[in-house]
């Protein structure tokens, strides 16, 4: 299509204008009351212009006698329901702010507003809402006053003549950050980061309410926000965003450190961020973002299953709370609390509840908690495991020889009966089978004729491995084991750090006695010196360490044929483990490196 020659009257081209920017400054100059009516008298579909349509803007171009592509790329071009073209950029209507007309104060200062050639032009990336400053004069954009009809909206060189001049806000270097990548968007081909995959208005919006979250604070009200705050929000959620997901969530997570004890949950730390994403729950270019705010509220706040979360009902609760942790397991508040205590989860406070978490409460340790309490008895019912009284139960908890499972000051303590069990077994292991127990006393009795402590006497069994005997074929209560007297009152004098005699030793490991006798001499087994209580050089007892470790570093000769039988005859066994042989005398049973099995 041709179009008549440029007017008589033309005003000079201004980068990065739009079409109506550049058509109202021809209607100014050619003496046209409004842009509206210069459109009619020049045949120009006012309404196409304003939207747009290629068409109308060569059109524009050719009355101005310029070129149109600078005012194709400039000008935002409607082409489906909701969406423009502007520069490289495709984008969503809500981006942009089309019911107001913002301008740069310098520009329309330097501009002589009374001159009909009117030298200061609107840019097409002013109509972009969080495009805020005019990067010519590094200032801030102000508001002209509004039309007195919605169709003179762009008419900008008559808006710019009700001007009142103010003074400009220069922006800070530091707050061009969202600005500088949104023009980049629409001049350039979009990049490979996370933020360039959103679309144009969810990266714009999404910086611009992050970073009033992030600044301002979640209780701020949209009205108050001043431009300047706008402008220093916009960069500050900008370099969140621009380092990937995990640094929203990072961001989102430090706001929520240390507010775990609040009655406000997810609304009250994120409150403004929140709500701008709920009402957006109809646009579906929100969805990865939507996504991966409500993923985070579900693992990280204590959302019941069920509840919905930006649109979408949480399959289960992933944290707890303390009222929720209680209402699920049934625990008491106070007996939960010991226990979040114990792990490192929380601490004692004077408030309301008497303690404070750390963190809300993974689901799985709520759930592990609630199985231990299943296996957990109080001192009373712990005692009558043992088969003693609630004394004696306590004397052995204050030695730490029987590990509570929560307790303080103000309550009684619990016991997993795990270990329970489990002191018991110890007990069970030091027994020997089959041998008569006779002037063997029970522990308790013993300690006495010793006068010591029935926990120091414990202490004493199991620091240095000494013997137990029992009547009955196992041991299942504590008063079934006995101990020998003297071996016990030697015991007291036997080195701190333990001492095992090498007898002792022998019968525990099933080794013959001149065999450790050996092992300790040449320095296999970890030794301890045990003076005598006449003159002479101290005897070797074992170390205790060197007993419970002994099958990770030894193997008998028996227990290597047992292990290797399936794989070779007796006397190939035998002539395969040779060079494993730890030498000692002939009369010594062949112990061998316990690495032979994984080598042989």
């Amino acid at each position: 299509m041709s179009y008549a020659m440029s007017l008589p009257l033309v005003v000079d081209p201004i980068a990065g204008e739009s079409a109506t920017s550049l058509a109202s400054r021809l209607a100014k100059l050619n003496g046209a009351p409004r842009l509206i009516a210069f459109c009619s008298d020049l045949g120009i579909s006012h309404r196409r212009l304003t939207n747009g349509e290629p068409a109308e803007i060569e059109h524009i171009a050719a009355l101005a006698g310029q070129a149109p592509e600078p005012l194709l790329f400039w000008t935002p071009q409607h082409f489906g329901p909701g969406w423009f073209n502007l520069g490289c950029a495709r984008i969503k209507f809500t981006a942009f702010s089309r019911s107001l007309t913002r301008a740069c104060p310098t520009c329309l200062q330097a501009a002589d507003l009374r001159d009909p050639s009117f030298q200061a032009g609107h840019r097409g990336l002013w109509q972009l809402s969080s495009i805020r400053g005019c990067t010519i004069h590094s200032c801030a954009l102000v508001t002209l006053p509004a039309p007195a009809a919605n169709k003179d909206l762009y008419d900008f060189a008559r808006l710019a003549e009700r001007y009142v001049p103010a003074a400009a806000y220069r922006i800070p270097e530091g707050d061009w950050e969202l600005e500088r990548y949104l023009i980049d968007r629409v001049t350039k081909e979009a990049g490979h980061r996370w933020i360039d995959t959103l679309p144009f208005h969810v990266a714009s919006q999404a910086a611009d309410n992050l970073g009033v979250l992030l600044t301002l604070g979640p209780d701020t009200s949209r009205r108050g926000i001043s431009d300047q705050q706008w402008i220093a929000s916009g960069s500050a959620g900008y370099r969140v965003l621009a380092e990937g997901p995990n640094a929203l969530l990072h961001a989102l997570r430090d706001m929520k450190r240390g507010h775990v004890n609040d009655a406000g949950r997810y609304l009250a730390r994120y409150r403004f961020f929140f709500d701008w994403l709920r009402y957006r729950d109809d646009d579906r270019s929100f969805d990865s973002l939507r996504d991966l705010v409500r993923e985070f509220v579900w693992t990280n706040f204590p959302v019941a299953k069920g509840a919905k979360v930006l649109g979408q009902e949480c399959p289960r609760q992933f944290v707890h709370s303390l009222s929720t942790a209680v209402t699920k397991t049934g625990i008491t508040k106070r007996q939960l609390g010991r226990r979040l205590c114990a792990l490192g989860l929380a601490r004692q406070s004077g408030g309301e509840l008497g303690f404070d978490i750390h963190d809300y409460i993974a689901d799985e340790v709520i759930i592990k908690i609630a199985s231990e309490f299943s296996g957990v008895v109080n001192a009373t019912e712990a005692a009558a495991f043992l088969g003693i009284k609630c004394f004696m139960l306590t004397q052995l908890t204050r030695s730490d020889l029987i590990r509570t499972y929560a307790s303080d000051e103000k309550a009684l303590p619990l016991y997993e009966t795990s270990t329970l069990t489990d002191f018991m077994a110890s007990l069970e292991r030091l027994r020997e089978p089959g041998l008569p127990e006779n002037g063997w006393l029970e522990i308790p009795t013993a300690a006495h004729r010793a006068k010591i402590t029935t926990a120091t006497a414990v202490s004493l069994i199991f620091l240095h491995m000494l013997p137990l005997r029992c009547p009955r074929r196992e041991i299942s209560g504590f008063r079934d084991p006995h101990v020998d007297v003297a071996t016990l009152r030697e015991a007291i004098s036997l080195p701190e750090e333990g001492a095992v005699h090498p007898r002792r030793a022998a019968k525990i490991l099933d080794v013959p006695a001149a065999t450790i006798a050996a092992m300790l001499q040449r320095g296999h087994l970890d030794s301890i010196p045990v003076p005598r209580p006449s003159p002479g050089p101290p005897v070797l007892y074992v170390c205790p360490t060197a007993v419970t470790s002994f099958s990770n570093f030894f193997v008998t000769k028996n227990q290597a044929m047992q292990q290797m039988s399936g794989r070779h005859t007796p006397a190939v066994i035998e002539q395969l483990l040779e060079e494993y042989r730890i030498n000692f005398s002939t009369t010594t049973e062949p112990i061998y490196r316990s690495d032979v099995l994984a080598e042989i």
